[in-house]
């Protein structure tokens, strides 16, 4: 089931007035790839495998779509707003594994080469929970869970 922008306004309105808790959207742009399945995008594109390969997955932009390095150049942007407007407060903040990857790449500062080699080695499972806490220390947020899945 897809919902139309407004919907999903409309139930962030609802949960917002039972919760208390001020929910947003950010419009993400689509892949023209997004829907396809594997088989699909690859015969659509025989050439994607030799070009993800030759840029990695950093890198990489799906036909239409973004790469991961673009998507963490907007999570820094995202990052610096949330800063600015929710500073002391708590924030919940859903949204796409590759997205959840490059939120972790921005706030743990990771170098490129240990993005290469988590985007390999580990994994983002479907709706999985991972949190940071503020350090009074470091003055920064703090990786506190990671990928974890409560429920199956």
């Amino acid at each position: 089931m897809t919902l139309s922008n407004e919907a999903i306004e409309e139930k962030f309105q609802i949960i917002s007035a039972h919760t208390g808790i001020n929910l947003s959207t950010q419009e993400e742009r689509d892949a023209a790839a997004q829907a396809e399945t594997d088989a699909e995008a690859q015969a659509a594109f025989p050439w994607l495998a030799d070009y993800w390969t030759t840029f990695g997955p950093f890198f990489a932009r799906p036909p239409g779509g973004e790469s991961l390095a673009d998507v963490c150049q907007r999570v820094y942007t995202f990052l610096q707003k949330l800063a600015r407007t929710m500073a002391g407060r708590r924030v919940l903040v859903v949204t796409h594994g590759g997205t959840m990857w490059c939120f972790r790449y921005v706030l743990e500062r990771w170098t490129y080469e240990e993005a290469e080699s988590r985007f390999r080695s580990e994994s983002n499972p479907n709706c999985a929970v991972t949190a940071y806490r503020f350090s009074d220390a470091s003055g920064r947020l703090e990786l506190a869970t990671c990928a974890e899945v409560h429920w199956t």
